[in-house]
């Protein structure tokens, strides 16, 4: 079970650098993780995913005003740098 676990983070961590897997989604997966007990998840990531959920997923761009979607995704932006390096630092970790 444990490798399986490993390998799922490695697998959410690997598309969310490459950039095919949205951050929001990431983080609320890395941390529904670590609250089931694994706890070799960084904490950031909770904390992360709290700070990233007031922005909009892809799916809800189309909702929003074009102005302050753009300044949403430029927040965005700035707090997808930090959860990158984050997960790479993680991803080091656990190979």
């Amino acid at each position: 079970m444990a490798k399986e676990i490993n390998k799922k983070v490695k697998l959410i961590l690997q598309q969310m650098i490459d950039g095919r897997k949205n951050i929001i989604k990431s983080c609320a997966e890395l941390s529904a993780l670590r609250l089931a007990g694994y706890d070799f998840i960084y904490y950031d990531f909770d904390e992360y995913y709290c700070q990233l959920q007031q922005y909009p997923l892809p799916e809800q761009y189309h909702r929003w005003e074009k102005r302050a979607l753009e300044i949403k995704l430029k927040e965005l932006d700035e707090l997808k740098d930090k959860v990158i390096i984050l997960s790479m630092a993680l991803l080091e970790e656990i190979n």
